[in-house]
């Protein structure tokens, strides 16, 4: 919403804001919620979970193993600054996980 500025003018206009609450931080992104799409919350690697599920056939045990490794690889390459892999490269399925994410 746009309100006019002092004494009715929009030369100058004040845009209003509501707060609200970020949705993602370091801790709720790695959640992952696999109820149905309707009653799933949008929070979290739960949408990464599911592509990697069904894109290379992964149990859901075996998605959420893959993503604890994911969130260590990538927690050393900022760590390390790594940005141009010349310290670090992923494991095949960490990988795997990477390119469903960034795709």
């Amino acid at each position: 919403a746009v309100a006019a500025g002092a004494g009715g003018s929009t030369d100058t206009p004040n845009i209003v804001t509501t707060p609200r609450e970020d949705a993602f931080d370091q801790k709720t992104w790695w959640m992952v919620d696999l109820t149905p799409i309707a009653c799933s919350s949008p929070q979290g690697a739960s949408a990464l979970v599911k592509r990697c599920m069904r894109t290379h056939g992964w149990d859901e045990a075996k998605a959420r193993k893959v993503l604890d490794a994911y969130r260590q690889f990538i927690i050393l390459k900022k760590e390390l600054k790594d940005w141009d892999a010349e310290i670090l490269s992923p494991c095949y399925l960490v990988d795997q996980m990477w390119h469903c994410h960034i795709l």
